[in-house]
């Protein structure tokens, strides 16, 4: 083992021999992981972890609540899961290798989005964990009342319109 010593100190620091060369064989196997897919991809197949960038001709979606009930889906049919309650990395592995896309559900206060920092804020945490979980977009679910013209009117269009942009820049094909 190799030792350094610190000027002004007469410690000895032990330094791996072996380090330095494992370091050129890494490089190239982390290159090689396709994009969008990191050393943390839950999947067997890390290229489940792409993001779905192909365009159905038409959508049918499906709204997990849960369980393993999805395995018992038509897949064939089906090209969007929206996830409404905790994330299942098996199922977003499945539905990818499936050709389906798997999306957050979105869902804020409506009077809290008025605030134009708070919206960026709320986009920037849907997008971050998105990103993380290896899904494919998000469908924003909000059922409040909104008045014509109001306030909140005007801040749901644009966070719709913000949240769209701030996906499709960061998450390629994403919905």
């Amino acid at each position: 083992m190799a030792r350094l010593q610190l000027a002004g100190s007469r410690r000895l620091v032990p330094l791996p021999r072996r380090a330095p060369r494992l370091a050129p064989l890494l490089l190239p196997l982390l290159l090689a992981l396709p994009d969008g897919a990191r050393a943390d991809c839950p999947c067997k197949v890390p290229a489940l972890c792409r993001p779905m960038t192909h365009r159905p001709d038409f959508e049918v979606f499906v709204f997990n609540v849960g369980h393993k009930t999805w395995k018992y889906y038509d897949w064939s049919q089906i090209t969007t899961v929206v996830l409404f309650l905790k994330y299942d990395p098996e199922l977003m592995c499945h539905a990818h290798a499936k050709g389906a896309r798997v999306v957050l559900k979105g869902d804020v206060p409506v009077k809290d989005i008025i605030n134009a920092t708070f919206r960026a804020s709320w986009i920037a945490q849907q997008v971050k964990l998105a990103k993380t979980q290896y899904m494919d977009g998000i469908n924003l679910d909000i059922e409040q009342d909104v008045a014509h013209s109001s306030p909140e009117y005007y801040a749901l269009t644009a966070l719709v319109k913000e949240t769209t942009d701030s996906f499709h820049h960061e998450i390629k094909g994403s919905q």
